[in-house]
């Protein structure tokens, strides 16, 4: 995706990242501030890259907490 839609990386020193299949990949590239909508709602975090085959985006649970307080009624 990142190369696709041209966006910007920049590299850093890396990680290695655990993929499906339990095999790991080194990470050395990020995009840092990137704008990211969900409907209504907009994220912006740095991303770093991965190839992972068939995923575009990976979100942790990072980004939940930009949020704040936040309660639903999944019965509704």
């Amino acid at each position: 995706m990142v190369l696709r839609r041209g966006i910007t990386i920049e590299e850093f020193e890396g990680f290695l990242v655990l993929v499906p299949s339990d095999r790991t990949m080194q990470c050395t590239c990020y995009v840092p501030a990137l704008i990211v909508t969900m409907g209504n709602y907009s994220v912006t975090d740095h991303f770093f890259v991965v190839d992972v085959s068939d995923t575009n985006v990976v979100m942790g649970v990072q980004w939940l907490y930009s949020l704040g307080r936040f309660t639903t009624d999944w019965s509704s």
